[in-house]
């Protein structure tokens, strides 16, 4: 199950409700995306199984707000280091824009943590840090 499918399926749990307020706390903290990233999230968003948990327009809706709030970032350096070579767009990111820390509920990221000095931590380490 990808972290995607259990953040959806943990929609009335407290975590859903904590994240849902996320966006006014967003004052904190900047967001990094790279082209990589949003054709990943969007590949990932347009998958029929997520259907059952948030509607298609729904799905869309986020991925165009979080598009328009995140600071896009050209990568600089190609990285190669995850054990998931699908992962490795996230590590890019991060070093190529400065990123403070990498926030991520994957288990193949987490075991880099850190990644040349940036901390990876999960969501609930990340909220517990405010």
């Amino acid at each position: 199950m990808s972290s995607i499918e259990r953040a959806c399926q943990g929609r009335s749990d407290q975590r859903f409700q904590t994240c849902e307020s996320l966006p006014e706390s967003s004052a904190n903290w900047e967001t990094l995306s790279s082209v990589p990233v949003a054709e990943g999230l969007n590949d990932i968003f347009g998958r029929d199984k997520f259907d059952r948990y948030v509607i298609r327009e729904d799905r869309e809706r986020f991925l165009v707000a979080f598009l328009r709030a995140a600071i896009a970032i050209e990568i600089t350096e190609p990285i190669a280091a995850c054990r998931d070579p699908k992962d490795d767009k996230f590590l890019e990111l991060a070093v190529s824009g400065g990123a403070t820390c990498i926030v991520t509920e994957d288990n193949d990221l987490l075991a880099l943590h850190p990644f040349r000095g940036i901390p990876i931590v999960s969501v609930e380490q990340f909220l517990a840090s405010f």
